[in-house]
């Protein structure tokens, strides 16, 4: 028994941990001093040794994997990749141009104009009147064959054509508005992101959800 206690005293002694010999010495001493129950101290020194030797060789001696892969891991994770998204806008104007001329051309045509004019002309009738006796007379009172003329008049209708200015016609513009739609393709960027157990499946930064890469 009091090697037993030796054997634990000496595992825990600061000795031990300092020094993987010291350990190994106080557990030999264990043995040497008692039989079976050194044998049983030895049995717990060896415990208490064990664990402290334990301890002292994952803080001191060599790191353990698990700690190296946290260590380097934690590390990755501390950095920030991103990228930028871009996208086309579509910017509308509006340019002055060009759309056709207008012009006055003047040119004659010709139409029938009926018009109704009064006119008159002089027509011959004979008219007869006794003389009374005694009543002296003017013309020649000779016997015989005799012709007298009369001249007619009459009236005739006459053209006559005259350009007067009847209208004046120009030009003038003005400004009319109308809704125009117009249309075009844009093209933006996606982009997909994968954490390494579903490839297939992502969200891209435009909200809608990616199904694979995109090119």
């Amino acid at each position: 028994a009091g090697a037993a206690g030796a054997g634990r005293g000496t595992g825990t002694a600061p000795t031990a941990k300092a020094t993987g010999k010291a350990t190994t010495t106080g557990t030999s001493a264990g043995m040497a001093g008692a039989g079976t129950t050194g044998a049983a101290g030895m049995a717990g020194a060896g415990s208490g040794t064990g664990r402290h030797r334990d301890t002292d060789a994952s803080t001191t001696a060599r790191p353990m994997a698990g700690a190296g892969a946290g260590t380097s891991r934690s590390a990755d994770m501390s950095g920030r990749e991103e990228m930028i998204r871009s996208e086309e806008q579509l910017h509308v104007g509006k340019e002055e141009y060009e759309s056709g001329k207008a012009r006055l051309h003047k040119y004659v045509v010709t139409e029938e104009v009926t018009r109704t004019v009064p006119v008159s002309h002089e027509e011959v009738r004979v008219v007869r009147e006794p003389l009374q006796p005694g009543e002296k007379t003017t013309g020649t009172t000779d016997f015989g064959e005799q012709d007298v003329e009369v001249t007619l008049h009459a009236e005739r209708a006459t053209v006559r054509k005259e350009a007067v200015p009847v209208e004046r016609v120009r030009l003038e513009t003005n400004r009319v508005t109308e809704q125009k739609e117009v249309s075009a393709e844009i093209r933006k960027e996606k982009i997909d992101y994968a954490d390494g157990t579903d490839m297939g499946k992502g969200k891209d930064a435009g909200g809608e959800f990616g199904q694979g890469r995109r090119r």
